[in-house]
């Protein structure tokens, strides 16, 4: 933990890193497929693992059912998540006449698809029989994630098991917690976040009163944030957006401006060509939500250089046992 720290202490000098517990804590984990084994690549070789600390214990049984009969095929990138409700889901993605391969056996599939959700491909397709085959259609939207609201309900969030959310049920109620802590006495009414994915962070800023302004690339991610507004009638509160605001255009400059605070949760590589925009545009709070220390760190600078000052920093250890931190900052205009 002292390390975590030690990353950010240029920042800010006794960064306070919230702790659930190191083990137990994963609903969804990314492992290889080699011949049957499950396991990390390690130097081009396969550590099988049989038994995983880091994930939950609903996620290690459904893994430890896995490997009693996996995927007959030789190689693939696998995801394997519990959701909310329990439901078991198992994502797929393997070289396409490997794909072939797995749907023409068709019995590893017509055996599995009885029991859990299967998702295949980048597309994130799912295996359907039709005229006595199986072929790859368009899946459906699922609950695969939860995220806590402001009046202390929780909000079901659609989305793919192939996906991206955060690796914990459990940190991800502490990270959204903490999150609407810190904003609950900032000023603004509309707030633009910038990679709303499909809503984790949105739907709470939003049950708190807040406007959002929620930019997402992904359609499907879009689709799902929508879905998950409306059921927790907060559509009136969401503005969805397909502009790509890491390019700077006069659609997302008009989109920045309208901006009383900005919400950041960028990927691991930062905000890159999102702060093009604020050179010219500057609102008086950010939040920034940063899985990638060394973003951060890289980004923290360029926003100083640019009037704003750190008014304060903290991480959630989302990430036990390993180099990464999920960290919480609050820049402000000086």
């Amino acid at each position: 933990m002292m390390l975590k720290k030690k990353r950010v202490s240029t920042l800010w000098s006794k960064p306070q890193i919230h702790h659930i517990g190191d083990y137990g804590l994963r609903d969804k984990a990314d492992l290889q497929l080699r011949s049957g084994a499950f396991g990390f690549m390690k130097n081009g070789t396969l550590l099988d693992i049989e038994q995983c600390p880091a994930l939950s214990e609903r996620l290690l049984k459904f893994l430890n059912i896995l490997r009693t009969n996996p995927p007959p095929i030789p190689k693939a990138s696998v995801r394997i998540r519990i959701a909310p409700s329990g439901a078991q889901g198992l994502w797929i993605d393997a070289a396409n006449h490997l794909i072939a391969q797995l749907l023409k056996e068709g019995n590893w599939l017509s055996f599995w698809t009885q029991k859990i959700h299967i998702e295949i491909g980048q597309k994130r397709k799912s295996p359907t029989w039709i005229n006595n085959q199986w072929k790859l259609r368009r899946a459906s939207l699922y609950p695969w994630w939860k995220t806590p609201l402001a009046n202390g309900d929780e909000a079901l969030l659609y989305t793919f098991i192939g996906a991206f959310t955060q690796p914990s049920l459990s940190s991800n109620n502490l990270l959204v917690n903490r999150l609407l802590k810190l904003t609950e006495h900032i000023e603004g009414k509309t707030w633009v976040e910038y990679g709303a994915g499909c809503g984790n962070l949105t739907l709470p800023m939003a049950s708190s009163g807040k406007k959002i302004i929620a930019s997402e690339l992904d359609r499907a991610a879009r689709e799902g944030l929508k879905k998950s507004a409306k059921e927790n009638n907060l559509s009136e509160n969401i503005q969805t957006t397909a502009l790509n605001l890491e390019r700077n255009t006069a659609e997302s400059r008009a989109i920045v401006q309208q901006a009383d605070a900005l919400l950041v949760d960028p990927p691991r590589g930062g905000l890159r060509g999102f702060l093009d925009h604020l050179k010219a545009v500057q609102p008086p709070n950010i939040i920034y939500v940063a899985c990638g220390t060394e973003a951060l760190l890289s980004d923290a600078q360029t926003l100083i250089n640019l009037g704003y000052d750190i008014a304060y920093l903290e991480g959630i250890n989302q990430f036990p046992l390993t180099p990464h931190t999920e960290w919480i900052v609050h820049f402000k205009r000086s």
